[in-house]
């Protein structure tokens, strides 16, 4: 983490207390720390930075580009909203667990993702979300879980344009 990445998040929660949760964008980094020259994550055009976003927003924006804004090491929660939503999922999702989480905060309060690049991650040593991504042999969390938000109620805010983008990635 940079050292001003708790103090971005909270400030941003301080200003927006209708923002259940908020994130911040990362860097890629190997195993030594240094840049791997991937560049930095940006998020897509429909997403905006520093605002508001409602449940439908992020929805149409996963459902296009798969999982581009949950940076999930740079979560900061309201505390009120974990206990509304419930707990993590970890035994359905073991490493999905945590995006799923954030879509269950998006359909209760408005999140959102700083435009400032507050985080580094390490890729390329062995980490968990590396080592699923080589060895799953069933298909993606992420397609089980949007699934179960479209069946839920999020088909009714599905753009057609969204919906052709998530059958393209299947």
């Amino acid at each position: 983490y940079l050292p001003a990445i708790v103090e971005c998040e909270a400030a941003f929660l301080d200003a927006h207390p209708e923002v259940g949760a908020v994130f911040a964008l990362d860097m890629m980094i190997d195993a030594d720390g240094r840049d791997r020259g991937v560049g930095r994550v940006e998020l897509p055009k429909e997403v905006p930075a520093n605002t508001p976003l409602d449940y439908a927003s992020v929805l149409n924006a996963l459902l296009l580009y798969k999982n581009r804004i949950f940076r999930a090491p740079s979560s900061m929660v309201r505390a009120s909203v974990y206990r509304e939503v419930g707990p993590y999922r970890g035994g359905d999702f073991p490493v999905a667990a945590d995006f799923e989480m954030f879509l269950r905060i998006a359909r209760r309060a408005p999140v959102a993702i700083l435009g400032d690049h507050l985080f580094r991650y390490r890729w390329g040593h062995g980490n968990a979300d590396q080592m699923d991504r080589l060895g799953r042999l069933g298909p993606e969390p992420y397609f089980t879980i949007m699934e179960e938000h479209l069946s839920a109620g999020g088909m009714a805010l599905a753009r057609k344009d969204s919906l052709a983008a998530h059958r393209a990635h299947l």
